[in-house]
């Protein structure tokens, strides 16, 4: 018996050591999926608030659950990027405070994606909010089954309401004289 561990052994303890090492980084690319709901500071009226998102290995659907204070806000719809790739996308509010986006890809493969997943439209009522994930959030991978939760990483935003500055107020009223004005002239032509 030798104690020193021959060639084609220690061959074979490095192919062992690469295949582990490989199969570890694959588990890790399953764990760095994220998105994360932006923070925006506007005021009161329409505002997008973007969603990221990174799926760094494939997924196929996913069910996005949105919390905010309804007497903030009022969803008003999304706005999807052209480059999210995916065969369909829909969004409805489950209840005053709560929208629900789905979206799901038929492809075999699933999607990776990297950028600006969506934008959720709101009508800000004025006042702070968080913009949070529900608990009821979920991903689903090309097999039909749920990613575990642990795998994608939920960070919510937030959005503020500032006031409008005092410049964007004569912008506002100088373009509604304007406006009154050429509606008026028009109107005493005819």
């Amino acid at each position: 018996m030798h104690i020193f561990a021959t060639n084609k052994t220690k061959m074979i303890m490095k192919k062992v050591l690469l295949l582990l090492f490989v199969f570890s980084l694959a588990l890790n690319v399953q764990g760095q999926m994220s998105v994360t709901i932006g923070d925006v500071e506007r005021g009161e009226g329409t505002i997008f608030v973007p969603v990221e998102a990174d799926f760094s290995a494939g997924i196929c659907a996913f069910d996005l659950y949105i919390n905010y204070d309804q007497d903030v806000l009022t969803f008003t719809g999304i706005a999807k990027p052209a480059d999210l790739p995916g065969d369909q996308i829909q969004f409805n509010e489950v209840t005053p405070s709560q929208a629900k986006i789905s979206w799901f890809d038929f492809s075999d493969e699933g999607t990776t994606f990297a950028g600006k997943l969506l934008y959720l439209g709101f009508t800000n009522h004025g006042g702070d909010t968080d913009i949070d994930f529900d608990a009821a959030t979920e991903f689903g991978d090309c097999d039909g089954l749920a990613v575990p939760p642990g795998d994608v990483t939920l960070t919510g935003g937030s959005v503020t309401t500032v006031p409008v500055p005092l410049g964007s107020w004569a912008l506002i009223i100088g373009a509604g004289l304007i406006l009154f004005f050429v509606v008026l002239r028009a109107t005493r032509t005819i």
